[in-house]
């Protein structure tokens, strides 16, 4: 993994950025110490399992209103789930 300081990250961001962007995994480091990672966007996982809806995305049929309660909200979400459109 390189190691780039986060004074030379300010400076070149856009490089750093096209460079992560490629695939590579950068250590950014404050003061010759690890001060945080810059990893590479991994598409999301398509594991057996995983439900993905035709909604996604799409707003709900019903709206949510912020004074429900959690109960009321779950049910619209649920029902909202099982309608396909």
């Amino acid at each position: 993994m390189k190691k780039v300081p986060l004074k030379y990250l300010k400076e070149h961001l856009a490089e750093v950025a096209e460079e992560v962007s490629k695939g590579s995994a950068i250590q950014i480091t404050k003061y010759e110490r690890p001060y945080f990672r810059l990893l590479p966007n991994d598409p999301l996982p398509e594991h057996e399992g995983t439900w993905v809806g035709d909604r996604v995305g799409r707003p709900l049929r019903r709206g949510l209103k912020v004074n429900m309660g959690m109960n009321k909200i779950l049910g619209i979400l649920a029902e909202d789930r099982e309608d396909p459109f």
